[in-house]
């Protein structure tokens, strides 16, 4: 077993509510980042995940039903794009812009109480993945 361990940085920035962007960054730019303030947990929360598909896209978090908020941790080929959060009914969104795959992510309802993601992603050496799947009745 080698003594290696391999890993990127990622910056996850938020230009609006809901609307991620992930982009890979050399170490030369990766800078410490703060802590957000935890917030107190929801009284009506529901869990999923881990949920894997195609080995490629792994997703895992909460929803709370009373508000419709979740809070959604993203791996792309095993690298954590790190942990969105908002709002499910006007939908929460990643691009993805890392060197190995690009696209999108979107968490959305469907059927008014249904957890849906829709992925389209570019994985370099290995094809694209498009595919809109239920992971959870709420």
């Amino acid at each position: 077993m080698s003594g290696y361990v391999e890993g990127a940085v990622v910056k996850l920035s938020q230009p609006a509510n809901g609307i991620y962007y992930a982009t890979q960054i050399s170490d030369a730019e990766a800078v410490a980042s703060s802590l957000k303030a935890v917030s107190l947990q929801p009284e009506v929360r529901i869990n999923f995940g881990p949920v894997s598909f195609f080995g490629v896209l792994t997703v895992s978090g909460y929803v709370d039903t009373s508000t419709y908020e979740a809070s959604v941790s993203v791996s792309v080929l095993g690298i954590s794009l790190g942990t969105l959060t908002g709002s499910l009914k006007t939908g929460i969104s990643v691009q993805v812009n890392l060197i190995a795959v690009k696209g999108e992510i979107r968490f959305y309802l469907k059927n008014t109480n249904e957890l849906w993601v829709h992925f389209d992603l570019s994985v370099i050496f290995d094809g694209t993945y498009t595919d809109d799947v239920k992971i959870i009745t709420l």
